[in-house]
């Protein structure tokens, strides 16, 4: 796991003192007040990104007031969920995938450990009202904090530009527009187009795509903590995480489908311990040895022969980018990955072509089987 961005013990430990929740925060309003100066902050960085003219634009630097100040009162004031609230949403733009992670492990440890006495107190709103900075999260009755930083969060990290979920949508919806001079338009008014992209993917490092997978599936699990943590303490009117959860699911979804030979090539560069001798292997329950990885041309797999492949074609691109080979390599794994059918279907555009070949062979076509 990558390390932690926060000191996320050290926020959770009980206040010195008698009150192990610490005081309420909102109670100093002088102008040294630490919660104050975290909402000015917080208020001031938001401003700045609704003006920002740029998408996706660096973040900007109240968010790492909102950060010191906000960890400052965890650490020493009180446990929070307002403060940790903002914590998180500093932590994501600072930090990504880690800040994200580690930013929703504080709000569980908080839920879990600190709920009979952190902030805010119960008012006339009840618990719905205690818990109503960590709903505006993922979203409740409106577009979520956390949803927009995520999805800009940087997927890619080409020489040139660094890429999001967003961008990788925005290039998806402009690969689909027919009309010329209606994707032109976008593009000159600054459009991420799929080839960028794609070329942004390429160069990206496959263990750094490896790396974000990772990290994006800790968040969900982290996420799930949380979810549950609240569950406990406060039943129905715990925090929603629907939104947020489907959002990164999407991010799951997006890497996998778009750096798919990346990731496989990462998987290949894992280095497995293999023993010298079947007979070296360790016994297996009952005492029967577990059997050897048979490899054939020192591959076990198919999928890490092609991975070998990739790998192969990342290199001529690299070192001969006007050579076709790197091109005619991707283009070999990419149908070696699909079916017989999905093969024939774009090698000739004649249905009744496909089914002959198909009937010839001996090979019943699913799509015709499904259809009747």
């Amino acid at each position: 796991m990558t390390a932690p961005v926060v000191d996320i013990d050290g926020l959770l430990a009980p206040i010195p003192g008698d009150l192990p929740g610490g005081t309420d925060p909102r109670s100093d309003s002088s102008s040294s007040s630490l919660y104050y100066r975290t909402k000015d902050a917080r208020n001031a960085a938001r401003s700045a990104e609704r003006a920002a003219v740029e998408i996706g634009a660096p973040a900007p630097d109240e968010w790492g007031i909102v950060e010191s100040t906000a960890t400052e009162i965890l650490a020493g004031q009180a446990k929070d969920l307002e403060i940790a609230s903002w914590l998180v949403e500093a932590l994501v733009r600072r930090h990504g995938f880690a800040g994200l992670r580690d930013g929703l492990k504080v709000l569980a440890g908080i839920a879990a450990g600190h709920w009979g006495h952190c902030f805010p107190e119960l008012d006339e709103d009840g618990v719905e009202g205690k818990v109503a900075a960590v709903s505006g999260l993922s979203g409740s009755g409106a577009v979520g904090t956390l949803i927009q930083p995520v999805r800009l969060t940087p997927l890619t990290s080409g020489t040139l530009a660094s890429y999001s979920l967003w961008s990788y949508e925005q290039a998806t919806e402009l690969e689909k527009l027919t009309d010329a001079a209606r994707k032109q338009s976008r593009i000159e008014a600054g459009a991420v187009t799929m080839e960028q992209f794609q070329q942004s993917v390429a160069e990206t490092p496959a263990a750094e795509f490896a790396a974000t997978t990772k990290l994006v599936d800790e968040c969900l699990a982290a996420l799930a903590g949380m979810a549950a943590a609240f569950d406990a303490v406060a039943g129905m009117d715990s925090p929603p995480v629907s939104a947020l959860r489907d959002l990164l699911e999407q991010v799951n979804s997006a890497l996998r489908h778009f750096a798919a030979d990346k990731l496989a090539a990462a998987a290949y560069d894992t280095p497995v311990e293999e023993p010298a001798a079947a007979e070296a292997q360790p016994a297996a329950e009952g005492g029967s040895a577990l059997p050897a990885v048979r490899r054939i041309e020192g591959y076990a797999s198919r999928e890490e022969a092609l991975a070998e492949l990739v790998r192969i074609a990342s290199y001529f691109r690299k070192t001969e980018p006007h050579s076709p080979i790197s091109y005619t390599l991707e283009e070999a794994v990419r149908r070696a990955r699909m079916t017989l059918v999905e093969l024939l279907t774009e090698l000739s555009e004649d249905p009744a072509h496909i089914q002959r070949i198909l009937m010839a062979a001996g090979i019943r076509n699913p799509e015709a089987a499904a259809g009747g």
